[in-house]
Protein backbone atom coordinates (compact mmCIF):
# COMPACT_ATOMS: atom_id res chain seq x y z
CA UNK A 1 0.00 0.00 0.00
CA UNK A 2 1.37 3.59 -1.12
CA UNK A 3 0.17 6.56 0.97
CA UNK A 4 -0.62 9.16 -2.09
CA UNK A 5 -2.26 12.16 -1.11
CA UNK A 6 -4.76 13.70 1.70
CA UNK A 7 -8.31 14.34 2.65
CA UNK A 8 -8.73 17.83 4.53
CA UNK A 9 -10.39 18.32 7.53
CA UNK A 10 -13.99 19.52 6.37
CA UNK A 11 -14.51 23.45 5.24
CA UNK A 12 -17.15 26.04 4.63
CA UNK A 13 -17.12 27.97 1.85
CA UNK A 14 -18.52 31.38 1.86
CA UNK A 15 -22.08 30.24 0.96
CA UNK A 16 -22.23 28.10 4.09
CA UNK A 17 -21.67 24.95 1.80
CA UNK A 18 -19.04 22.10 3.52
CA UNK A 19 -16.94 20.42 1.52
CA UNK A 20 -13.55 18.80 2.31
CA UNK A 21 -10.02 19.38 -0.07
CA UNK A 22 -8.96 15.90 -1.91
CA UNK A 23 -5.26 15.61 -3.31
CA UNK A 24 -3.57 12.64 -4.84
CA UNK A 25 -0.16 12.45 -6.09
CA UNK A 26 0.52 9.55 -8.01
CA UNK A 27 4.00 8.87 -9.58
CA UNK A 28 4.92 10.14 -12.87
CA UNK A 29 1.36 12.29 -12.87
CA UNK A 30 0.38 16.10 -12.00
CA UNK A 31 -1.11 16.77 -8.99
CA UNK A 32 -4.77 16.23 -8.51
CA UNK A 33 -6.80 17.92 -6.89
CA UNK A 34 -10.78 17.79 -5.95
CA UNK A 35 -13.50 18.70 -4.04
CA UNK A 36 -15.71 16.39 -2.10
CA UNK A 37 -19.33 17.05 -0.88
CA UNK A 38 -21.80 14.88 1.34
CA UNK A 39 -24.67 13.19 -0.82
CA UNK A 40 -27.78 15.06 0.78
CA UNK A 41 -29.73 12.48 -0.89
CA UNK A 42 -28.11 9.37 1.21
CA UNK A 43 -30.47 9.13 3.92
CA UNK A 44 -33.93 11.27 2.03
CA UNK A 45 -36.70 8.56 1.86
CA UNK A 46 -35.45 8.31 -1.97
CA UNK A 47 -31.97 7.10 -1.16
CA UNK A 48 -30.50 4.13 -1.44
CA UNK A 49 -28.44 1.92 0.94
CA UNK A 50 -26.25 1.79 -1.84
CA UNK A 51 -25.70 5.20 -2.85
CA UNK A 52 -22.39 6.99 -1.81
CA UNK A 53 -22.20 9.00 0.94
CA UNK A 54 -20.13 11.58 -0.71
CA UNK A 55 -19.52 12.88 -4.38
CA UNK A 56 -16.07 13.81 -5.61
CA UNK A 57 -15.78 17.13 -8.06
CA UNK A 58 -13.31 18.23 -10.16
CA UNK A 59 -14.10 21.63 -10.72
CA UNK A 60 -17.90 22.23 -11.51
CA UNK A 61 -18.10 18.52 -12.58
CA UNK A 62 -18.82 15.05 -10.87
CA UNK A 63 -16.31 12.77 -11.23
CA UNK A 64 -16.16 10.09 -8.37
CA UNK A 65 -17.83 8.94 -5.53
CA UNK A 66 -16.72 7.68 -1.80
CA UNK A 67 -18.68 4.87 0.22
CA UNK A 68 -18.36 4.58 4.29
CA UNK A 69 -17.24 0.89 5.23
CA UNK A 70 -15.72 -1.39 7.86
CA UNK A 71 -12.82 -2.78 7.45
CA UNK A 72 -12.17 -6.75 8.72
CA UNK A 73 -11.20 -5.42 11.88
CA UNK A 74 -14.31 -3.25 12.64
CA UNK A 75 -12.92 0.19 12.02
CA UNK A 76 -14.36 2.21 9.26
CA UNK A 77 -12.31 3.23 6.13
CA UNK A 78 -13.62 5.47 3.13
CA UNK A 79 -13.76 3.30 -0.19
CA UNK A 80 -13.18 5.79 -2.73
CA UNK A 81 -13.25 5.95 -6.97
CA UNK A 82 -12.75 8.52 -9.28
CA UNK A 83 -13.05 8.62 -13.46
CA UNK A 84 -9.71 7.95 -14.62
CA UNK A 85 -9.44 7.03 -18.58
CA UNK A 86 -6.12 5.74 -17.93
CA UNK A 87 -6.64 3.55 -15.64
CA UNK A 88 -7.76 -0.23 -15.78
CA UNK A 89 -11.47 -0.03 -15.94
CA UNK A 90 -11.64 3.50 -16.26
CA UNK A 91 -11.05 4.15 -12.87
CA UNK A 92 -8.71 5.15 -9.97
CA UNK A 93 -9.79 2.75 -6.92
CA UNK A 94 -8.17 4.01 -3.83
CA UNK A 95 -8.98 4.30 0.00
CA UNK A 96 -9.08 6.77 2.92
CA UNK A 97 -8.11 6.20 6.48
CA UNK A 98 -8.11 8.40 8.85
CA UNK A 99 -4.64 10.36 9.92
CA UNK A 100 -3.43 8.78 13.17
CA UNK A 101 -1.71 12.39 13.61
CA UNK A 102 -4.20 14.41 12.61
CA UNK A 103 -7.39 13.33 13.40
CA UNK A 104 -9.89 15.34 11.07
CA UNK A 105 -7.29 14.49 7.33
CA UNK A 106 -7.76 11.20 5.95
CA UNK A 107 -4.65 9.40 4.14
CA UNK A 108 -5.35 8.61 0.39
CA UNK A 109 -3.88 4.53 0.30
CA UNK A 110 -3.94 2.61 -3.45
CA UNK A 111 -3.02 -0.80 -3.14
CA UNK A 112 -3.85 -3.47 -6.14
CA UNK A 113 -6.86 -4.58 -6.35
CA UNK A 114 -7.84 -7.90 -5.28
CA UNK A 115 -10.86 -10.38 -6.07
CA UNK A 116 -13.44 -10.14 -3.42
CA UNK A 117 -16.64 -10.99 -2.91
CA UNK A 118 -19.02 -8.76 -0.51
CA UNK A 119 -17.07 -9.56 2.47
CA UNK A 120 -14.60 -6.25 2.58
CA UNK A 121 -10.58 -7.37 3.14
CA UNK A 122 -9.37 -3.98 2.71
CA UNK A 123 -7.15 -3.67 6.35
CA UNK A 124 -6.54 -0.40 7.98
CA UNK A 125 -2.93 0.23 7.49
CA UNK A 126 -1.98 0.89 11.52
Amino acid sequence: MSKLGYMSAEKTDKNGKRFFDLEINLPFCVKMKFFVTENGQKHSPDGKHSSPDFYVYYATNRVGAIWKKISKNSQEFLSAEIVAPSFPDGKLKFALFLNKEDQDTYNVIVSTQRERGDEVTEEVPY
